[in-house]
């Protein structure tokens, strides 16, 4: 669908039906969070899709902006009746959201392929 980069942060978007599966690479950085804003807005108003699949095998960890920008976007699809899905969190992903109290908030799976094979 489309990519972008973000200093060393970067993301694809793949469509798959009524999902996108959103790869994101690198450190996410203010500014790449930003961009997945728009990215998702775009994906849920004026693409229709009600799931997104973000695949984070390849990111280091997860800074603030980014765990909020998770939450908000979540609020928004659960509004809609659609999935936030996270895929592939690290160990150090997995252990801040059980920090933080969200591991029960999101949907998550160890891999992108659990995920694609159960939508």
């Amino acid at each position: 669908m489309q990519a972008t980069n973000s200093r060393a942060f970067s993301f694809t978007i793949t469509d798959h039906g009524e999902a996108a599966v959103f790869q994101l690479s690198g450190p996410p950085s203010l500014e790449g969070a930003a961009e997945l804003r728009k990215a998702f807005w775009e994906c849920l108003h004026d693409d229709g899709k009600r799931v997104l699949i973000l695949d984070l095998s390849r990111v280091p960890s997860l800074g603030p902006s980014v765990v909020s920008l998770f939450i908000s976007t979540k609020n928004v699809v659960d509004k809609h009746r659609g999935r936030l899905v996270l895929a592939g969190l690290n160990r150090a992903g997995r252990a801040l959201l059980e920090e933080t109290h969200l591991h029960d908030y999101f949907e998550h799976a160890d891999t992108l392929d659990e995920v694609l094979t159960a939508l």
